[in-house]
């Protein structure tokens, strides 16, 4: 009995008894992106570009430049020199005097862009 247990062991361990460890699967690298920044709808805002804290204003049916401009909050520390406002292809100059004047003080359109120079 002894030999056929003996036999039975040498056996086992020639076969090798021990279970191989399993591949391990490596995690590969997926890179995190970032959000999209949120999309402006230009058919409902005016956008401002110059010293402002808000350069995207709600348009409104009556929302005129000096409105804008107020609601945009400019913070620069002298009068832009001038402004212009972009309307597809189009831009339509305005003097600074003229509007701070109030001579001029032109409606705006949904999607306008108003740029104020130094």
């Amino acid at each position: 009995m002894r030999l056929v247990f003996a036999i039975l062991v040498v056996a086992i361990l020639a076969s090798g008894c021990s279970s191989k460890p399993k591949p391990r699967s490596v995690p590969t690298f997926v890179p995190v992106q970032a959000p999209p920044p949120p999309r402006i709808d230009q058919r409902t805002h005016v956008t401002i570009q110059g010293q402002v804290r808000n350069p995207v204003i709600p348009w409104t049916q009556d929302l005129t430049l000096s409105q804008a401009l107020v609601m945009g909050d400019y913070f620069g520390e002298r009068d832009p020199q001038s402004i212009v406002i972009f309307r597809g292809d189009k831009a339509i100059f305005v003097e600074t005097r003229q509007l701070l004047g109030g001579v001029k003080d032109p409606p705006l359109l949904p999607g306008d862009t108003i740029e104020l120079r130094r």
